[in-house]
C-alpha cells in the first residue's frame, strides 16, 4: 500500500492475541494450518501433473478435483455466496464413501450430498 494509513491499518497489534475472540482465531487458523499439514501435504506429490478439474454447481458454488495418482481424488467444495446451497450429489458420489478432511462447522448431509452453508467449504478425499 502506498498510502501509509493504509499500511498502518494493515499492522498486527501482537498484544489482541490475549483478547478471547483474537485468541480464538488465532486458535482456529493455527488448527486449519496443522490439519493441511496433516492431511494435505501428503497428497501434494501425489496429485496427477496437469489433470485437475473444477466444476461449478452453481453461480457461487465450485467443486475442484485434484486425482491422485493412486486413484483417489483430492476435492474442495466450496460455497463462495451467502447463500446454502445443496451440492450435486453426482459430484459427492456416496458421503458415507467419503474420507472428510475438513468440513464447515453448518453444513448438513442431505441425501447424497451435502449443504453447504454460505461460505462453507469441504474438503475431502474421494475413494478409488
Amino acid at each position: 500500500p502506498n498510502d501509509p494509513a493504509t499500511a498502518q491499518s494493515a499492522v498486527l497489534n501482537w498484544d489482541e492475541r490475549y483478547s478471547v475472540e483474537h485468541s480464538q482465531w488465532l486458535t482456529f487458523y493455527r488448527d486449519l494450518l496443522a490439519l493441511r499439514q496433516e492431511r494435505i501435504v501428503p497428497l501434494l506429490g501425489l496429485i496427477q501433473a496437469g489433470a485437475a478439474a473444477w466444476h461449478i454447481q452453481a453461480s457461487s458454488v465450485l467443486t475442484v478435483d485434484w486425482p491422485l495418482t493412486d486413484g483417489r481424488t483430492l476435492r474442495l467444495t466450496g460455497n463462495l455466496g451467502p447463500k446454502s446451497f445443496l451440492t450435486n450429489s453426482k459430484l459427492e458420489n456416496d458421503f458415507d464413501s467419503l474420507d472428510i478432511i475438513s468440513i464447515s462447522p453448518y453444513a448438513q448431509r442431505k441425501g447424497n450430498g451435502v449443504e453447504l452453508e454460505g461460505w462453507g467449504v469441504m474438503w475431502a478425499v474421494v475413494p478409488k
